[in-house]
């Protein structure tokens, strides 16, 4: 508009915001309509076509059954998105963690389409949200932490679930190994950001970012200090208790009279491949048909992914963002699983936390964590027990702890 000579005028534009369909007219806020009549004009005079508006919007046209007919593959190197402050005139709502804005990472899956919570989060109840593209992505921890006191393994990951219209496919500088993974060899990811004046508004590095958000959830609860302080001791210098059994009485506490699914589905998958090997690969069609259950969450259409733990491979589960987690096989989340503390800790440094639940794995081992940042949830299917071949499917479930599906726990006689 403000372009020699103009490219468009108000009065065009005011044209196109009175022949907005009705039910645009009732809903849409004052700049959103506004918007939509920048968006018509450009659209008019052949400047953008409706693709490039469709993959802002984060529209798709794939059929919501779950077609496949996607971007991006499985094993794609592709790069999330910086978040640009300059095009955003409000507080925005964000599904996609700081701490990968920028990173480099491998198509775990195609998850599905579902509503894009950040479109979600503003419109109208009454209003259809458009479905978008969903995949899971995973990156290297050496990769994105400065491993400042870290002990990342050399293949330790974490996988996201990150909306399509933030993602792109990467330049080809990175390679693939065997297993889709990024090859370690490959070029570090710089940051390059062109300097722009934001008024009082600060860049800062996505680090800082979730640092932020940890500290804006408030100062330690009174006592709190001295009661971990207390912990430590009894466990470390009294030894008047293990990690292991101080664990397994806060989870008989916290779980008193929830739900035993998970743990006969885990009981399940240990004593048959067939149920196991369908479980991997479609956790709610396999529970659904040995179980008569649902996984989806009753307040969002959440999907559930199982994970098997291997000799070489432990999984574990965290919502950097909030707090989600799969009520419908485990009942509530823990109040540890729910801390700032976990939350933070688990996505920059998880052998720390398993080494705080007493089940920290060698350096051979690999540790993948998952971050269930949008429409997916996550339970570990932990190693079966030696020295259980005799043991009944029932014997087996109670031998299945909470905090095993979610992965900071071993499964043992």
């Amino acid at each position: 508009m403000s372009s020699k000579p103009p490219l468009m005028t108000v009065d065009e534009l005011r044209r196109r915001i009175e022949s907005l369909e009705p039910s645009a007219q009732t809903h849409l806020s004052y700049y959103a309509k506004w918007a939509c009549a920048l968006l018509g004009c450009l659209r008019e005079r052949g400047l953008v076509k409706e693709e490039d508006i469709a993959r802002e919007l984060g529209i798709t046209k794939a059929s919501e059954t779950g077609a496949r007919e996607t971007p991006f593959a499985k094993n794609d190197t592709v790069r999330v998105k910086s978040f640009d402050f300059a095009c955003t005139w409000r507080k925005p709502h964000l599904r996609t963690p700081g701490y990968i804005f920028g990173q480099r990472g491998v198509v775990e899956e195609f998850i599905g389409c579902y509503a894009n919570p950040e479109l979600v989060a503003f419109a109208d109840p009454k209003v259809a949200s458009p479905k978008c593209r969903l995949y899971r992505v995973r990156f290297l921890m050496r990769d994105i932490w400065t491993p400042k006191g870290a002990d990342f393994g050399g293949e330790d990951s974490i996988t996201a679930e990150v909306y399509e219209p933030w993602l792109e496919l990467d330049d080809g500088s990175a390679t693939h190994g065997d297993d889709g993974a990024p090859d370690p060899k490959r070029t570090k990811v710089h940051h390059h950001h062109e300097h722009h004046d934001h008024g009082d508004h600060k860049h800062v590095s996505p680090a800082e970012t979730e640092e932020n958000a940890v500290n804006r959830e408030g100062a330690p609860k009174a006592g709190q200090h001295l009661a971990e302080a207390t912990i430590r001791l009894a466990v470390d210098v009294a030894n008047l208790a293990t990690k292991e059994t101080l664990r397994a009485a806060i989870e008989r506490t916290e779980s008193a009279g929830q739900s035993t699914l998970g743990a006969r589905i885990v009981a399940k998958a240990w004593c048959s491949p067939e149920f196991k090997a369908r479980l991997l690969e479609d956790a709610p069609s396999a529970i659904k048909e040995a179980f008569g259950a649902e996984t989806s969450n009753d307040t969002a259409p959440t999907k559930l992914i199982v994970v098997a733990n291997s000799p070489n491979v432990r999984h574990l589960v965290v919502c950097t963002l909030c707090s989600c987690y799969p009520r419908t096989v485990l009942g509530h989340s823990p109040s540890w699983y729910r801390s700032r503390h976990y939350r933070a800790q688990a996505a920059r440094d998880p052998r720390a936390i398993l080494r705080m639940f007493g089940s920290e794995p060698d350096a051979s081992t690999r540790v993948e964590v998952h971050d269930a940042t949008a429409d997916c949830r996550f339970l570990v299917l932990p190693e079966r027990p030696s020295n259980t071949e005799e043991m009944s499917e029932d014997e087996l479930s109670k031998l299945v702890t909470r905090d095993s599906m979610i992965g900071v726990a071993l499964c043992c006689l």
